[in-house]
């Protein structure tokens, strides 16, 4: 199966549909938005719509079904009580995925600002440990509809070739 988190967003319902499309119809849709603004959302073919809050307890009793992580949403969510800092790059919610990601050796990708492209540096640099695979895709300050289907397009080639793990471009 694959997740998607910010799966409400225009960016995780543009890859939930891209999945589809390629016959993956066995998604987690991770979001915080109520299920009836994800549900109207295109004709999205989802197995699940699941809480963000709730997506690290889920992963640990489900890790053994999921191919991918696809991490959309770390600017638009809030964790729990803690929302984004602009002086660190990840979240609490990104932390546990990644964290996940190498504990149960689960591919991820995940997007970010560009503008907070050494931050992210920075943080990745502090990490001992990786999944096996990661791609981080910056998304522009002001990103329209092709640019958004962009992102999708190119996670979703990632995800199938897994050449390495780095941070890309668009």
């Amino acid at each position: 199966m694959m997740i998607v988190t910010g799966a409400a967003q225009p960016l995780g319902s543009h890859m939930i549909s891209k999945l589809n499309q390629h016959n993956f119809n066995y998604v987690i849709a991770a979001c915080n938005e109520p299920a009836s603004t994800l549900a109207i959302q295109k004709d999205l073919n989802m197995q699940q719509q699941l809480s963000e809050s709730k997506l690290p307890a889920w992963l640990d009793k489900h890790y053994e079904l999921t191919e991918f992580i696809f991490h959309l949403s770390q600017y638009t969510q809030v964790a729990g009580n803690q929302t984004y800092k602009p002086e660190t790059y990840f979240d609490s919610l990104s932390e546990k995925l990644w964290q996940s990601c190498v504990d149960y050796q689960i591919p991820l990708i995940f997007t970010f600002f560009e503008h907070k492209q050494k931050a992210l540096e920075t943080w990745l640099a502090t990490q001992q440990k990786a999944p096996f695979f990661w791609a981080a895709l910056p998304i522009p300050s002001s990103s329209d509809e092709a640019c958004i289907r962009s992102v999708a397009d190119k996670a979703y080639t990632l995800m199938r070739q897994r050449e390495k793990s780095s941070i890309y471009s668009v």
